[in-house]
């Protein structure tokens, strides 16, 4: 029998016996192999990429949300798509997700790509083209777009004025001038996650300006849906 090859990382499913917990390393690699039992490709994808050249920070960052997430799979075992997360889209989603995460210093943000994770593996889904494309814009859209994409999305209620405008409906409901709303839309249109931001400046009937659901498109429901807690 060949001797093992010291250089190479332990499956999943064969771990060392005894963990540092001080050791990022060490927590890591506990992670993926709890995962392996549950979604092999989830601990499959995780050991590749704690075996591989990454600085101690940025395993400690996926390690600490991949615990989290651990817990958040058990609760909602029963909805995983199991035939999709055994797919090679799924993996490449994961792969791109976790290193993302890994190199993420907002702790928000690190949070929200675990939501992102755990919603793939429940929702139906997608086109691959269009689940990398959220992905990405999941990257680069700040907490505050993401605000302001869910108050587009709010339910009227409360008292609605004679007139308003749109923007300044949003701006009350996220604490944001209703200049900075007009900055973010922007960002949202040109992210195909809104229809445009005509009228948003304009007074108009109270109910219509308090409803601005009709303005999130596919795209913009599937975001939020990825990222809800």
């Amino acid at each position: 029998m060949d001797a093992p090859d010291p250089k190479k990382p332990p499956r999943p499913d064969r771990l060392p016996t005894h963990f540092d917990p001080s050791n990022p390393g060490d927590r890591a690699l506990e992670v993926a192999g709890i995962f392996a039992q549950v979604i092999p490709v989830v601990g499959g994808v995780l050991s590749s990429i704690f075996s591989g050249q990454l600085v101690q920070g940025r395993i400690a960052r996926i390690a600490e949300e991949m615990t989290k997430l651990k817990e958040e799979v058990e609760q909602v075992k029963d909805k995983i798509q199991a035939d999709y997360v055994r797919t090679a889209e799924f993996e490449e989603l994961l792969a791109q997700t976790l290193d993302k995460m890994g190199r993420e210093l907002d702790p928000e943000k690190r949070s929200q790509y675990r939501r992102l994770i755990l919603n793939l593996m429940v929702l139906p889904p997608e086109d691959y083209g269009e689940q990398r494309r959220l992905l990405r814009l999941a990257e680069e859209l700040t907490p505050k777009h993401i605000e302001l994409l869910r108050a587009y999305m709010a339910e009227p209620g409360g008292r609605v004025p004679d007139t308003a405008s749109p923007a300044a409906i949003l701006a009350g409901r996220i604490g944001r001038s209703a200049e900075e709303v007009k900055s973010f839309a922007a960002d949202l249109a040109d992210a195909r996650l809104i229809d445009g931001t005509n009228n948003l400046a304009t007074m108009m009937n109270g109910h219509a300006a308090v409803d601005q659901r009709h303005r999130v498109t596919p795209s913009g429901h599937r975001l939020l849906d990825l990222l809800a807690k």
